[in-house]
């Protein structure tokens, strides 16, 4: 009883200062359960274990993961024996909490293709701090391939512009993020490459051209009928300029109306001819043209929408069905939206349901489920009434 007093009592002296070890009793400082006890409290504790200790494997790695925030001459990966700088489990494990760890291991490790390979799965950054000869091999670069997609941008020039490796990698499993962009020049100028790359990440991917290829209007064209939507920052002038091209977006995706030239916006045959593609688009057409009776005939608009005393009245009787009871807030809250300026205003002085927000964008939230019905009452989407 007296000795499990002790041991607790000790160890709520490390919990205020870690430094406090070295006056420990022998007893205590070479009871290996105690000092795993202490390590586990704070890992900075492993700093001033004798040489015997240190050598414990089991010791180093309960240090290593303790959250307690470490200085240079405190990180236990600094105090540990050169062996474990030999040992491949252990140099995972320390890179694992610190890449710059790997710099200390030994260099059997440091060189060595195939451990370097399994050393990715440990920490998905690896490939930035390897030496130039690596990070121009092949098969390293393909193991660094699968777990960090970005890792192609710390290849070697040579590897950036072999174009049988990067035309290879378009075709392996695994490889998620577009790499083409990083590759050299030369590649990224051949319209073969760029389709693949289509083929593989996206339809945005066409953007990793060079600007001469993306004046070839016949690849840009492939890529919207590929899926492109929004354009406005990707693509050269005259593509916002291109009726054909803007009109595919637009099908993809109503909101590519507002990347159309002003001209087009202004236009409208282009008008009608988009609003047929996608009638999503209307609200981005200007109000003078919905307005114009060639547009009326197929989009009849008599009413734009609900009054500002139709939508106060629709969330009053909204609340009444969904009731007031809602968890906005903490872990495991109800869904919840912001709404669009014109709904906020019209609700002003009603009394409902709500969650500021701190920081950039919306300040307030409010129930999705009392907004649906909402929409719901005034019959329109979902989506009619929210804010971005």
């Amino acid at each position: 009883m007296k000795a499990n007093t002790t041991t607790k009592s000790a160890l709520e002296g490390l919990r205020k200062d870690w430094r406090s070890f070295t006056l420990l009793p022998e007893a205590l400082t070479t009871d290996r359960s105690f000092i795993e006890k202490a390590v586990q409290l704070d890992g900075r504790i492993y700093s001033l274990l004798s040489k015997r200790w240190r050598a414990d494997k089991k010791l180093f790695l309960a240090a290593l993961i303790n959250p307690a925030w470490f200085c240079h001459e405190d990180d236990p990966i600094h105090h540990a024996p050169k062996a474990f700088f030999d040992d491949e489990n252990m140099v995972g494990q320390m890179i694992r909490r610190d890449l710059c760890a790997f710099t200390l291991a030994s260099r059997r490790i440091r060189t060595s293709p195939k451990i370097i390979c399994g050393l990715f799965k440990s920490n998905r950054d690896l490939f930035e701090v390897l030496d130039a000869k690596l990070r121009g091999h092949r098969e390293v670069l393909t193991a660094a391939l699968q777990v960090n997609s970005d890792a192609f941008c710390y290849a070697s020039d040579a590897l950036k512009a072999d174009r049988a490796f990067v035309t290879s990698c378009l075709t392996t499993k695994g490889i998620k993020c577009n790499l083409v962009r990083h590759a050299s020049e030369e590649i990224r100028d051949d319209p073969n490459v760029i389709l693949k790359a289509v083929n593989k990440f996206g339809p945005y991917a066409v953007t990793s051209a060079t600007p001469r290829l993306l004046t070839d209007r016949n690849l840009v064209k492939k890529a919207f009928l590929a899926g492109i939507g929004q354009h406005r920052n990707y693509f050269p002038e005259w593509v916002k300029r291109d009726r054909e091209l803007c009109l595919i977006a637009i099908k993809n995706s109503y909101h590519a109306f507002s990347d159309a030239d002003y001209e087009l916006q202004n236009d409208l045959d282009f008008c009608l001819e988009a609003y047929q593609v996608n009638s999503g688009c209307l609200p981005y057409i200007p109000s003078r043209i919905r307005k114009r009776s060639a547009f009326r005939k197929i989009a009849p608009i008599e009413q734009e929408g609900p009054t500002p005393a139709e939508i106060r009245q629709a969330f009053a009787k909204a609340i009444e069905i969904c009731g007031g009871n809602h968890q906005l807030s903490g872990r495991g809250h109800d869904p919840r939206v912001t709404l669009n300026k014109s709904t906020a205003a019209a609700i002003k002085g009603l009394d409902l349901p709500r969650v500021s927000n701190s920081g950039f964008g919306a300040k307030w939230y409010y129930p999705q489920s009392l907004v649906d019905e909402a929409a719901k009452l005034l019959g329109v989407g979902p989506t009619y009434l929210r804010g971005l």
